[in-house]
């Protein structure tokens, strides 16, 4: 009984440090959305439409697809606060759209081109921080996550608004590319909603896209449409939390 006792007091006496967990611990523990933004190079897009405007006489266009913008939604899978340490797993699917246009008169003849790169894609991803001022502003150490991309870029060439063609490009496969970064997450209202910034960097690669209908690429060669680039990209969401 005295032995009992004692380990009762001896436990009575240990500080235990309480885990809490934000926007819940397990299960679908909130949803956000928000805005983000992309660099890239595409050098090669940009040489393959020079080629066709040299070729029908159309002078030499600033077409840059080189930076694309959109919106972002997705859900906190699991979004774990525990002491001043956060844990995070989400899914999200990107909007990426780029329109790009042109008019004028070549022999008399009004002409206009239009062309559309569609970026959307799913995304995975985890992040881990820890508390800066806790329930106030959280550091994340690190953001990242893989995406899946199935791009198409769609042309359509107008002469005196009759439609000569529209030609549709998709990837043959689907392209699989990864983000790391890290950012700051505001807390407007703990555990509910939260304002989260984000800058990272974008390994991303999208192979020659080919036409519909032919099979012919949208490239001259067999390189990629978009390669490889290592500029600072940067998104900014708002969290909605449902603690459970």
């Amino acid at each position: 009984m005295k032995k009992l006792l004692f380990i009762l007091l001896f436990i009575g006496l240990i500080q235990v440090q309480a885990q809490t967990c934000g926007f819940g611990c397990l299960g679908l523990s909130g949803i956000y959305g928000g805005y983000t933004f992309q660099e890239f190079d595409n050098k090669s897009l940009n040489e393959r439409l020079q080629f066709h405007w040299s070729n029908t006489n159309i002078p030499p266009q600033e077409l840059d697809f080189s930076k694309i913008q959109g919106f972002r939604v997705g859900a906190n899978i699991i979004k774990a606060q525990f002491s001043y340490i956060s844990f995070g797993i989400k899914g999200f699917y990107q909007f990426m759209k780029a329109n790009k246009e042109f008019e004028l008169f070549v022999n008399s003849d009004k002409v206009r081109e239009n062309y559309k790169m569609d970026l959307s894609y799913w995304g995975l991803g985890v992040d881990f921080g820890f508390a800066l001022l806790r329930d106030v502003i959280d550091i994340k150490l690190v953001d990242a996550g893989v995406t899946l991309h199935q791009p198409t870029f769609t042309w359509s060439s107008y002469i005196a608004n009759v439609q000569q063609f529209e030609y549709k490009y998709v990837a043959e496969d689907i392209q699989l590319n990864y983000y790391a970064g890290s950012g700051l997450i505001l807390h407007i209202v703990p555990d509910y909603i939260s304002l989260e910034g984000t800058a990272f960097i974008s390994f991303f690669e999208l192979d020659n896209l080919q036409n519909e209908e032919s099979g012919e690429g949208l490239l001259l060669t067999q390189e990629q449409l978009v390669k490889k680039t290592e500029t600072i990209n940067y998104s900014l969401q708002l969290n909605l939390g449902f603690p459970l």
